[in-house]
């Protein structure tokens, strides 16, 4: 039982210290707001309303001072564990190419979750799921740009896969077979955003992220398709937020899919992509001999 429960312990320690490092951070900033506004005799309501509005405004900032905090505290956690932080977070340097490639792959998938979005939307069942997406999306853009690339588009991508592809899918090596922790880490990463809509396709993506890391056994290539999905976004909505609606998006989106699929299928086919991450966790924490945690080539 101890096999299993110090696994899965760690996994929620992970995900709840960001969340903790977020909610601490956030509404640390803004009562100190609030109280320097000289809002201290204002009514309830009116207070409330002033705070949610600022932390609003400055979640890309709340999300990069976060991010630092739970990074930190990750490397508290497994400072003394550094047979599992070799075997979780490896970091195999791949070719220009493969990283071009993984970049074209996260930028088409922008396309596909437009696409999913668009079809999603015409279910009026949804409305008030989008309602709240909306306005989840407004706050996570931010007005600064600069910030906004940098915490959402940057730091964001390579904490969230430090924790997921890394630690999280790490810790599930040791309890199931490795196919199954795919899976499992791909919900957890889609539950972990909390919005439904949000949720729905973070799982597809966790699942294609972590078939990357997989197929890889390098966490460079996960953290460059993430940078390139969220980088993509940032600057798609800053710059081209009417895009689908002008002449020529169809075509624009249709490319984007294009190149998601030719893309997606170098990754199936190319040798950089041919090194697959065993079992071997899974085995040694059963206490079934196997050979050293190693990257083999399929």
């Amino acid at each position: 039982m101890k096999r299993i429960l110090a696994p899965v312990g760690r996994i929620l320690a992970v995900m709840a210290i960001y969340y903790a490092a977020q909610l601490v951070v956030g509404f640390a900033a803004g009562f100190a707001h609030v109280f320097l506004s000289g809002m201290r005799g204002a009514d309830m309501n009116r207070v409330m309303q002033e705070l949610f509005g600022y932390l609003a405004d400055k979640t890309p900032l709340i999300i990069l001072v976060s991010a630092i905090v739970a990074l930190a505290s990750y490397f508290i956690i497994y400072r003394d564990r550094t047979q599992d932080v070799r075997a979780f977070l490896r970091f195999r340097p791949l070719d220009v190419g493969a990283i071009i490639m993984l970049v074209v792959f996260g930028i088409g998938i922008n396309f596909m979750i437009g696409l999913f979005l668009a079809l999603l939307k015409e279910i009026s069942v949804f409305d008030s799921l989008f309602e709240s997406y909306d306005a989840l999306a407004d706050a996570v853009f931010g007005d600064n740009f600069v910030v906004t690339l940098l915490s959402v588009g940057i730091i964001g991508p390579i904490v969230e896969e430090i924790m997921f592809r890394g630690l999280v899918f790490g810790e599930l090596r040791k309890i199931m077979p490795i196919k199954i922790a795919l899976v499992v880490q791909a919900v957890l990463f889609g539950v972990y955003h909390l919005q439904p809509v949000q949720g729905a396709y973070a799982i597809v993506i966790g699942l294609l992220i972590g078939f990357i890391y997989y197929r890889s056994g390098s966490l460079v290539a996960p953290i460059v398709v993430h940078i390139a999905v969220n980088s993509f976004s940032v600057v798609a909505n800053a710059l081209f937020s009417d895009m689908a609606h002008e002449k020529g998006g169809g075509l624009i989106v249709q490319t984007g899919i294009l190149l998601f699929l030719l893309s997606g299928a170098y990754i199936l086919v190319s040798r950089n992509f041919k090194y697959a991450i065993d079992d071997t966790l899974y085995h040694l924490s059963r206490n079934q001999p196997s050979p050293p945690e190693h990257t083999t080539q399929s």
